[in-house]
């Protein structure tokens, strides 16, 4: 008898390993997409998150650039106290004031409403803008500036910076009011500003 060379025989791989190795084979491809699906999303949130301080930044500058060298109008939201006369010192020259205000401000996301108390006082001889500045964790920005508040006149309400309020969380915050003086008659801001400490509660 003569031996055939030609054929060998194969054992068959039992179907057991097959499923196995498929099984395998799946979980390995899962894997990667997670790991692969995971990563895209956090590349999403962290191009999310630098867009969101990219944005934050432009708001931060543009509100802290504002305050005018030449007094503004008068201020639509400020009410005034005095009736009759204004008794008042309209030199707009020397002379001290005690300011009238509360430290605490309350302002919600809702409606973007401030709700506040400062009075430029009837004795002043000096118009004033305000401004509240917020301590984000991204640094101090302006959240509020008024136009100008003359001497007898109170602010209650006013609407803050919609772009800043937008990207603040609900929260406290510390904070300042900034009051720049202007003179009376000529208009020209002074050399000196007045910082006050305040707290800021951001609402829904």
């Amino acid at each position: 008898m003569k031996e055939n060379k030609g054929s060998r025989f194969k054992k068959p791989i039992p179907s057991g390993l097959v499923r196995a190795i498929a099984i395998a084979v799946s979980v390995a491809v899962l894997t990667f997409t997670v790991i692969f699906i995971t990563d895209r999303i956090e590349e999403q949130r962290i191009a999310d998150e630098l867009s969101r301080q990219a944005e934050i930044s432009k708001a931060v500058e543009e509100a802290n650039n504002k305050v005018p060298e030449i007094a503004p109008k008068k201020d639509e939201n400020a009410e005034n106290t005095v009736s009759g006369p204004f008794p008042g010192n309209t030199s707009g020259e020397g002379g001290s004031v005690t300011l009238e205000y509360t430290d605490q401000v309350v302002i919600s996301k809702a409606t973007g409403i401030v709700n506040m108390h400062f009075k430029n006082p009837i004795t002043s001889n000096q118009d004033m803008v305000i401004q509240i500045a917020i301590q984000g964790k991204n640094g101090e920005y302006i959240i509020m500036q008024s136009d100008r508040i003359c001497p007898g006149y109170i602010l209650r309400t006013t609407k803050a910076e919609e772009k800043i309020l937008n990207v603040t969380p609900i929260g406290k915050y510390d904070g300042f009011y900034y009051i720049y003086y202007y003179n009376m008659n000529t208009g020209n801001r002074a050399v000196i500003n007045t910082q006050i400490p305040i707290e800021i509660t951001v609402t829904n």
